[in-house]
């Protein structure tokens, strides 16, 4: 069992550092979908929203670990952003794409990111 959890702090550190990498690029595509596309915008959503879908797997996999004390991470809320998005990228709705990514996608990493650290650094200490 202690095992495990050293795999899931693991897991958490490195989510936590991509993330830091991983809100910028969101950020970015954004002011593309919202109106600056270059002809690789579709592409660059591709390849960002690929680590999004890694982020919600090491959640799912760490999820005992960061919902120990209390509910933060709602896989339900989650499931409800990821459809929302899946549907404005296929309506190809970029300014909808956008504000899913903004109000959802953006909030949830950083909920993630924050309570990465906050594990991370109390386990370690």
């Amino acid at each position: 069992m202690e095992n495990l959890r050293e795999q899931q702090l693991d897991a958490l550190k490195a989510v936590f550092d991509y993330n830091k990498k991983l809100i910028p690029a969101l950020e970015e595509v954004l002011v593309e979908l919202r109106g600056s596309q270059k002809e690789d915008t579709k592409e660059y959503l591709n390849y960002i929203l690929k680590g999004v879908n890694w982020v919600i797997q090491v959640v799912n996999g760490t999820k005992s670990l960061i919902n120990e004390k209390e509910d933060i991470i709602k896989k339900d809320a989650m499931n409800e952003v990821i459809v929302n998005l899946n549907q404005s990228i296929k309506e190809e709705n970029n300014m909808e794409t956008a504000k899913v990514i903004e109000t959802g996608i953006i909030p949830f990493i950083q909920l993630v990111s924050n309570t990465a650290m906050e594990i991370t650094q109390l386990e370690m200490n």
